[in-house]
């Protein structure tokens, strides 16, 4: 059942890579938002700029660095911007229901439990439609499940080799990283260290060499500039948190999200041979998550993917170990709310209509959704005019990175972003407007800029450029 259902992925994927299919099935949600366009244009354009690879901006070094493999060969091939990520994320997908049914048999489960397990998860709106996308989670719910599944087996050199690139391919892969080595001190696995530690280490210093401080390259993320992901943040209103909370909650059942933490904090302790480390990763990524909002998107839903995975495991390994009327009872409890998000996010996405060609949809939770349309023509205007000291355009600007799936905006003096922020060729950060002459490209929001005219409109893509002078 895991192998069809990643075949299936596969298949899906390939469809959903031309963005017209890709808005008519799923309405632009994670599926062809210009999140996802970004990153993919990162990982083809790495070959032109190989700083993308360490600092991508989106994604940390070791998803870009897969992304860049792929549409490295995706570009040799002639394939579309996007799909050799789609393809490598619907493999993870097979993988954590493959390692999740491995990890149930290895604690005692049967057959019928672990193909539960796979049904419910693969049954699961969030679980299918990030399957289908560039976004790293599914990745990161891969590498956690390998890790706990092998770990079980009592290969901890190899668990311990894997779960160290979780916080290169997600921020909060740092604290698996903290959860694996308490387990490893505690049980004095002195051996395991160097596999469990060393390339996050390599990855901090590195960063300590290059930008002079290991942190720096996340520190701007956390500025009221980029909107700031904080905990429990104190600038987030009830009206900007309520529609963010309704979308986590239509696409991942709080019955099982959430519900399962009190369980978890018991068997944690009951059964910590077996379960220990699954239900804390479960239940420390939950909280964790759960605790830090971003002023405007609330929650990045797609990030809830691994703990959700990990819920969904560990739901359905405790179940195993309790009596068949208990067993029976709790599984229609769980496939209830499993259907009922289903039904939720189907009637969300099948209700929602997509922007017309070069519009955009912005909805609490979920990235920019940009409407497909061909911006060729600005992407030759900008290469047809003299010289200047920068082009700035807005890092989600889709629409122009699908048309520029050969990397000709690496032959310019670019910058990534707004005029607030931005990031030069070397990916740091410049709170301000670049200095010199310049043009400002913007995508789907029009807006007038201090010392800049008008220089040019593309009414199809919604596109527009202006031209800057030097700032005083």
């Amino acid at each position: 059942m895991a192998a069809i259902y990643g075949l299936v992925a596969i298949g899906l994927a390939v469809i959903v890579s031309d963005p017209k299919v890709g808005e008519l099935l799923f309405r632009g949600y994670f599926v062809q938002d210009a999140d996802e366009v970004i990153r993919s244009w990162y990982g083809r354009c790495a070959y032109k700029n190989p700083l993308i690879i360490p600092y991508s901006h989106l994604s940390m070094p070791g998803w870009t660095l897969i992304l860049t493999l792929g549409e490295g060969l995706g570009s040799l091939l002639g394939l579309p911007l996007t799909l050799p990520g789609r393809i490598i994320t619907a493999g993870c997908a097979w993988l954590c229901l493959h390692q999740g049914a491995q990890f149930i048999r290895a604690i005692g489960g049967n057959t019928a439990m672990a193909l539960i397990y796979v049904i419910l998860l693969g049954a699961s709106p969030a679980f299918l439609l990030l399957a289908v996308t560039v976004y790293p989670s599914m990745a990161l719910a891969a590498l956690t499940i390998s890790a706990i599944r092998y770990r079980a087996d009592n290969r901890h050199t190899l668990a311990a080799a894997i779960i160290a690139f979780a916080p290169l391919f997600r921020w909060e892969g740092v604290l698996l990283i903290g959860l694996f080595l308490a387990f490893t001190l505690l049980e004095k696995r002195w051996k395991t260290l160097p596999a469990l530690l060393a390339p996050y280490v390599i990855y901090l210093t590195t960063n300590a060499v290059q930008f002079g401080n290991p942190w720096k390259p996340l520190a701007y993320r956390t500025t009221r500039a980029m909107g700031a992901w904080l905990p429990f943040n104190p600038y987030l209103s009830w009206e900007q948190f309520r529609p963010g909370a309704t979308n986590l909650i239509t696409l991942y059942s709080p019955v099982v999200l959430i519900g399962l933490l009190p369980v978890a904090a018991w068997m944690a302790w009951k059964q910590r041979e077996r379960l220990g480390i699954l239900a804390l990763a479960y239940g420390g990524l939950t909280v964790a998550l759960l605790s830090i909002q971003h002023e405007f998107i609330v929650y990045a839903l797609r990030v809830f993917l691994t703990p959700y995975t990990l819920a969904v495991l560990f739901g359905v390994a405790a179940i195993s170990m309790w009596s068949f009327r208990v067993q029976t009872s709790l599984l229609v409890i769980a496939a209830a709310a499993v259907t009922t998000s289903a039904a939720m996010s189907f009637h969300k996405i099948n209700e929602s209509t997509v922007p017309p060609p070069g519009g955009f949809r912005s909805e609490a939770g979920f990235h920019l959704a940009v409407r497909y349309a061909d911006a060729t023509p600005v992407l030759e205007w900008l290469q047809a005019q003299p010289a200047v000291d920068y082009i700035l355009t807005n890092h989600m600007n889709a629409n122009l990175l699908r048309a520029d799936d050969t990397c000709q905006l690496y032959d310019l003096p670019l910058h990534l972003g707004s005029p607030s922020i931005n990031l030069d060729r070397g990916f740091k950060p410049l709170f301000k407007r670049p200095a010199g002459h310049g043009l400002l490209v913007f995508g789907t929001l029009p807006m007038g800029v201090d010392d800049c005219e008008l220089a040019y409109t593309h009414p199809r893509s919604r596109m527009t450029i202006y031209e800057c002078d030097a700032p005083d």
